[in-house]
């Protein structure tokens, strides 16, 4: 599935299905992302990797972007589709290629880099939330090259964005850097390189998005009243900064990715081009090994569960078994004392 154009190409990775409501009202979270980071003229395609959908590694290198989407699943599980996407993103990463990581997707970038992420010490977070930027960060790295599109006197120092998540990132991998946080969540946005970009919150969400989850969640008990009426109430009061996000990150998925030196005659560019070839030949057997292993890891747990299934039967049975040997020697006790008190009586 993909809306066609002939210039730039990306990917929405989509870790969550529909709702009903999300595709009566918008045909599916496909085209909110467009809606919301798309421009004319390009060519957008979805994989539903929650459903183990996945781009084929060697047309990765024609992409110039990715963005993984939120999920209701946890990224620091252990469900087969989260850990192939751990590995498909690290192969992305190392062709150096955008991507943007929204909510889920921040989080489970974070964890394919080498991170930490866990559930929030401090529960759901669900509503709106003041984000502040952390400007030293931003000012003191080429990573944040993107931001460069405000002006000194524009550049936001807070803005607010719509939240709903219960995992957060605990540690940035190493090299990233922090650039923006709440009093809720200490890891709002982070960069990586120039090249990876994940925010917690939720930019291509309008209002009624949120209402509607907000509703689902409470209807499933998966959050209590109190926090949902917070949650409404906030949402009351404004509306998220929704055209500074999508600016924010129009901007950096559509930037350049910085290059420490610029080739200067063919071999030059003939030897990137080789270098190319066969880092991409790498990448492709090393997820394919990591894939195999993977499988192997399933294969074995499934060994286990079933050995300590037919353990747990053997065990059953010999507890059944102790059990008739115990009801046994009762009952012949109980025959010895009989003929004890017989014997007596006999004497007697």
């Amino acid at each position: 599935m993909g809306v066609e154009g002939d210039r730039k190409r990306f990917a929405l990775l989509q870790a969550a299905r529909d709702s009903e409501y999300v595709k009566k009202i918008y045909g599916g979270y496909f085209n909110l992302f467009v809606e919301a980071f798309g421009d004319e003229g390009e060519t957008w395609d979805v994989f539903m990797v929650v459903d183990g959908e996945f781009p084929l590694l060697t047309d990765l290198n024609n992409y110039d972007g990715f963005v993984v989407s939120g999920s209701p699943y946890d990224a620091h599980g252990d469900d087969c589709w989260i850990r192939e996407l751990c590995v498909i993103l690290q192969a992305i990463d190392s062709l150096q290629k955008k991507v943007l990581g929204i909510c889920f997707g921040h989080q489970v970038l974070c964890r394919a880099l080498g991170g930490k992420v866990g559930k929030s010490n401090s529960g759901w977070d669900i509503g709106l939330r003041n984000v502040k930027f952390n400007v030293k960060n931003i000012v003191n790295t080429s990573s944040c090259s993107f931001l460069n599109d405000f002006d000194a006197n524009d550049f936001p120092q807070l803005l607010y964005i719509i939240e709903c998540h219960q995992d957060e990132v605990w540690e940035v991998p190493l090299g990233a850097k922090v650039i923006a946080y709440s009093e809720k969540t200490g890891v709002e946005m982070f960069c990586y390189g120039d090249h990876i970009l994940g925010i917690q919150g939720h930019p291509e969400y309008p209002l009624d998005i949120i209402h509607n989850l907000i509703d689902r969640l409470l209807c499933n008990g998966s959050i209590q009243e109190d926090l949902a009426e917070n949650a409404r109430l906030q949402l009351q009061k404004r509306e998220p900064d929704r055209k500074c996000w999508e600016r924010i990150c129009k901007g950096f998925l559509k930037a350049k990715i910085s290059t420490k030196s610029v080739d200067k005659n063919p071999s030059d560019q003939y030897n990137g081009c080789l270098k190319a070839d066969n880092l991409t030949e790498n990448v492709d057997k090393n997820l394919n090994n990591l894939c195999s292993s993977f499988l192997k890891e399933e294969i074995l747990k499934e060994h286990v569960e079933n050995n300590l299934n037919d353990l747990c039967k053997g065990l059953l049975k010999a507890e059944i078994l102790t059990e008739n040997v115990h009801s046994s020697l009762n009952d012949l006790c109980k025959d010895f004392h009989k003929a004890e008190i017989l014997a007596e009586s006999v004497n007697n």
